[in-house]
């Protein structure tokens, strides 16, 4: 912010560093981003995400305004994105765009209905609905989720904070839907109460078909040998 404040968002007519809060419309930045992915996949990895910063503020400035033709900053950022994924498919054939759906890119855009294809789509928001409602885009090649099951974010209370049957679902969904790949925030607050959930959830990743019962009974019988019976009805 020192040497380049420009780079930043303009907001109450000021240049602004706090939350790293960037300029998208900025030429630099944008070839800044792109350096940045091509350094990533060069280094080996298969697929970037692209991500505007959490907490989101839209720079004011001129250019900002009148990028892409749109006064919504969410449709500003999937243009934004989109270009990436573009010059991306040109540039690395074979390798993959990760762009996310979250916050002001929570709904899916509204200016477009096709992505290259070298693009994956993260869901934030995940329910039946919004899944459908990516369905009607082109070229997405799949998804991956940021679940919230878990973390101490809300306080953890004194009982598991999802139930085997939500598990299951959760799971069952992600894999009709076509999700490749699931990012967890936050595990682990209460591993004496949500135990049993924990080690279903990984069980189930491994196949989402097999009985819920059976894998709770191997868990309450590994983990609490004689005691099994009276701690599964604990639970």
């Amino acid at each position: 912010f020192k040497t380049h404040p420009e780079y930043f968002v303009l907001l109450g007519g000021k240049r602004v560093g706090n939350g790293n809060h960037l300029c998208i419309s900025n030429p630099q930045v944008q070839e800044l981003i792109y350096s940045e992915m091509l350094k990533q996949l060069d280094a080996g990895a298969e697929t970037v995400e692209v991500a505007q910063t959490d907490g989101y503020r839209a720079c004011e400035c001129e250019n900002c305004k009148k990028y892409g033709h749109t006064d919504a900053p969410g449709e500003k950022l999937w243009i934004f994105h989109r270009s990436l994924a573009e010059r991306l498919m040109k540039d690395r054939p074979g390798k993959k765009t990760l762009l996310i759906s979250y916050g002001p890119t929570e709904k899916p855009p509204r200016t477009f209905d096709t992505f290259p294809e070298n693009t994956l789509i993260e869901i934030c928001h995940y329910s039946p609905e919004a899944f459908r409602e990516w369905k009607k885009y082109q070229g997405i090649q799949g998804f991956t989720a940021y679940i919230y099951n878990w973390g101490d974010y809300p306080r953890p209370g004194f009982t598991a904070r999802l139930s085997p049957e939500a598990c299951s679902d959760q799971i069952r969904m992600f894999l009709n839907y076509n999700v490749t790949g699931i990012y967890r925030c936050g595990f682990g607050e209460l591993f004496g109460m949500e135990g049993p959930v924990y080690y279903l959830y990984g069980k189930l990743l491994e196949n989402p078909d097999t009985s819920v019962e059976r894998i709770l009974d191997d868990y309450y019988k590994n983990t609490f040998g004689a005691s099994a019976s009276f701690m599964r009805a604990f639970y």
